[in-house]
């Protein structure tokens, strides 16, 4: 009795081909874990230790540093800012013409207002005095 509700339901199996969608989930199952530890090992073995950083430092040409051809400094003290327009020359091989940076400081004082002049524009202070048009 025992055999026959065995080989009937192995009927059913053979019939609906139970045994393969019975046996999906199961290989989904293994599939995933195998994925999660594969990614696990590769991000563990990949990691930022062997990445190097490198930074190049170009020189400052006195080219770059001739391309302003003048700052003008307007003094607002009343306000208590300063606001810089600094006139550059753009020169290549397609391009070429000028170009405004404006910016306003807060500080009112002249010897406050070249240094951050020169280091906006990335220009030695001196070159900032010489630059400057009231």
């Amino acid at each position: 009795m025992l055999q026959s509700r065995w080989l009937h339901l192995m009927k059913y199996f053979q019939y609906f081909r139970l045994e393969f969608w019975l046996s999906l989930p199961l290989l989904g199952l293994v599939f995933w874990f195998f994925c999660g530890w594969m990614t696990q090992e590769l991000l563990i073995n990949l990691s930022n230790e062997d990445v190097k950083l490198e930074v190049s430092v170009k020189p400052q040409s006195k080219s770059y540093l001739q391309q302003f051809s003048s700052i003008v400094l307007k003094v607002d003290s009343g306000k208590g800012f300063s606001t810089v327009t600094a006139t550059k020359q753009i020169r290549g091989e397609k391009t070429r013409g000028v170009k405004k940076i404006e910016f306003q400081l807060f500080t009112t004082d002249l010897q406050e207002i070249e240094v951050e002049i020169a280091k906006e524009l990335e220009l030695p202070p001196r070159k900032v005095r010489k630059l400057l048009v009231n």
